[in-house]
């Protein structure tokens, strides 16, 4: 028997044991969780929240079914670790609980305060889950409270929820998307706070959690983007919110687009400026050992609304507008940035720049960055922005009216 025959057959044989999938599961033993949530109990047990797909009463089941069931269900452990909890919320399912299409996870805000650091060891940790998934707070609430509200247009509530998010820092700048890998880089870094979005229930929470209450018009409860956590080291502190928010996320280079309104005229907020794109630079310098920021914001937008009559036409009177615009935007900016030096706490990541930059000054200066030297760090702003278009109106209906009442 030739040397290649004997080859042949010793691979054929070796390739018999590894035929077939020895981890294989089957669908019908598996529950899939698409959100998990993270509580504390009074004795300081975890209390883990899962969200469980029931894919009986799902949009494409229900096409061909008359069924009015929920599109998910809710299952609690408790336990002295995640994991244990995690054991122990099996024994009320049939089905073996399955996180590698968990999107989305929820922290209560008790649990926030107390810290978050055995929370993300947990999610790294774990071979299922992915650390892709998008990472939020319950504000004033629980984490297992937030899951159990149903969703009306979005059936799964945990996709209602990242959408949410996605919107709300695209087309409002007042919320920032997160996941879980980002979150253990901030918690990690000593130049960067971790900031978390904060979601909160409108309305009555027992009301939400039934399947016939979403066939109303009005919802009678509803989650939405609230504000932004801000973290200490791992504990969150405070939240964020408005303008303060949104000039923080303008540092952050993710404002997408948003409405900006400047006063004129002696009325207040009289012109809407509809940001239509933007973009953030950020450079750390030395000078004789001082550090300094120097943050660069440019804008494009259009004209979205007037109270008062504005000649668009007019030159003169886009650059003026120009200017209450730049005004507006770095105000907001400076009030983020004010803010953050009373907390003493390094939300824009400035401490980060001066590790990759100026690698010998973090040596000396990372130790003393958050209590001494970030308060005092001198920040430049410099915002340019730019009006595109006015939308389909030059003018205001009501220019010309007002100059005729004006006798012109």
């Amino acid at each position: 028997m030739g040397k290649k025959t004997v080859l042949w057959i010793c691979l054929m044989m070796a390739a018999f044991p590894l035929a077939g999938c020895w981890s294989s599961r089957e669908l019908t033993d598996i529950a899939f969780v698409i959100a998990i949530g993270v509580d504390k109990t009074e004795n300081n047990r975890y209390l883990l929240t899962m969200q469980v797909m029931n894919p009986r009463n799902s949009a494409s089941m229900q096409q061909v079914s008359s069924s009015k069931g929920s599109p998910v269900n809710v299952y609690t452990g408790h336990g002295n670790t995640i994991v244990e909890a995690s054991r122990e919320a099996m024994q009320h399912t049939s089905r073996e609980l399955y996180f590698s299409h968990a999107n989305l996870v929820v922290i209560g805000e008790d649990l926030a305060r107390e810290g978050v650091l055995e929370v993300f060891d947990r999610l790294e940790r774990s071979p299922q889950f992915r650390t892709t998934s998008f990472v939020v707070i319950a504000k004033d609430m629980r984490a297992t409270d937030l899951l159990k509200i149903l969703t009306p247009i979005d059936q799964i509530p945990a996709n209602k929820i990242i959408k949410t998010i996605r919107f709300s820092e695209s087309l409002w700048g007042e919320a920032i998307k997160k996941d879980v890998k980002e979150a253990i880089d901030e918690l990690s870094s000593s130049g960067k706070q971790l900031t978390l979005t904060g979601l909160a229930v409108v309305g009555d929470k027992e009301k939400g959690r039934s399947v016939g209450d979403m066939e109303k018009t009005f919802i009678p409860s509803r989650i939405y983007s609230d504000e932004i956590g801000v973290f200490k080291n791992d504990h969150l502190i405070d939240w964020i919110g408005g303008e303060t928010a949104r000039g923080f996320l303008w540092t952050q280079n993710r404002i997408k687009s948003t409405i900006v309104n400047f006063d004129w005229a002696n009325h207040k907020e009289a012109v809407s400026y509809r940001v239509v794109r933007s973009k953030t630079g950020t450079k750390a310098e030395l000078s004789n050992g001082k550090p300094s920021v120097t943050v660069s914001v440019k804008v494009e937008g259009n004209i979205g609304e007037t109270h008062v009559p504005v000649d668009l036409w007019d030159p003169k009177v886009l650059v003026r507008l120009q200017t209450a615009a730049e005004k507006e935007i770095k105000k907001e900016i400076m009030e983020s940035i004010a803010y953050a030096k009373e907390k003493k706490v390094d939300i824009f990541g400035f401490g980060e720049l001066f590790y990759s930059d100026h690698p010998r000054y973090w040596k000396t200066a990372a130790k003393d960055w958050t209590e001494k030297i970030f308060p005092e760090l001198n920040v430049d702003i410099r915002v340019d922005a730019y009006i595109r278009r006015s939308d389909l109106r030059i003018k205001p209906y009501f220019y010309h009216m007002n100059k005729l009442k004006d006798g012109e």
